[in-house]
């Protein structure tokens, strides 16, 4: 049995409000991001802080971003906005033209995927009503499971390990469910679904929800070699 993919070493570093640069806030076995992520990222904070302003409580990174990886691993700019209150009409046309200046301006634009969330729905098990797309956070435990654990990069406002509550185990099975029934469901999406039953595998054996797609990817080429060869063509 191969040991599991290694854990935050001493947590964040760091004021999670207050430092500006964000990149040395996140976990220290995590690459520093790039110059240009930094300053897409930067773009981005700066945009939601003229949109919303005071509404903005927390904004922070996760996903791969926030593991070790190999420089060639293709990365989304995965993020979670979280605001004190529903944000007005104009508010709302405010972000996405903000989302619409990020695509037309950078190749990361196209990349960035995440939430607007109420801080009121934080603390609460229940998925939450997204403030701005119309998308929803499917994977909410894990992502929450993924924040307590310190993987993540702080961008603006209070550390989200303050305001989001720590899923349990039964829910953390719920989303694990709902990712493998995504997968069976969407085979247009072979590569992605490949990949991320390779995590969710790896969760379920070892009941540890906090791992990469990368770590559980070579996880699984070491427990299951048979699957190799699938598993790197994806």
């Amino acid at each position: 049995m191969t040991l599991r993919p290694p854990r935050p070493v001493g947590g964040m570093i760091g004021p999670v409000s207050k430092t500006e640069e964000w990149w040395l806030a996140g976990p220290e076995d995590a690459p520093a991001p790039s110059a240009e992520i930094r300053a897409f990222c930067d773009s981005f904070r700066r945009g939601l802080i003229e949109s919303i302003g005071e509404s903005l409580v927390s904004l922070y990174l996760f996903g791969a971003l926030a593991f070790p990886r190999p420089e060639s691993w293709l990365l989304d700019v995965d993020f979670q906005a979280l605001l004190a209150r529903p944000p007005t009409e104009e508010e709302r046309e405010e972000v996405r033209a903000l989302h619409r200046r990020l695509a037309e301006r950078w190749s990361l634009g196209s990349k960035l995927d995440g939430h607007y969330l109420l801080v009121a729905d934080a603390g609460s098990p229940r998925r939450p009503n997204c403030q701005v797309f119309s998308n929803t956070d499917h994977a909410w435990a894990l992502h929450r499971a993924h924040v307590h654990a310190g993987r993540f990069f702080p961008l603006s406002g209070e550390d989200p390990r303050t305001l989001l509550a720590e899923p349990t185990w039964e829910e953390l099975e719920e989303s694990l469910d709902a990712e493998m029934r995504y997968i069976i469901d969407n085979p247009q999406h072979a590569a992605f679904g490949v990949l991320n039953a390779c995590r969710v595998l790896y969760s379920v054996r070892t009941r540890d929800v906090v791992v990469s797609k990368c770590a559980a990817v070579q996880w699984a080429m070491d427990e299951l070699p048979e699957w190799r060869g699938g598993i790197e063509s994806a």
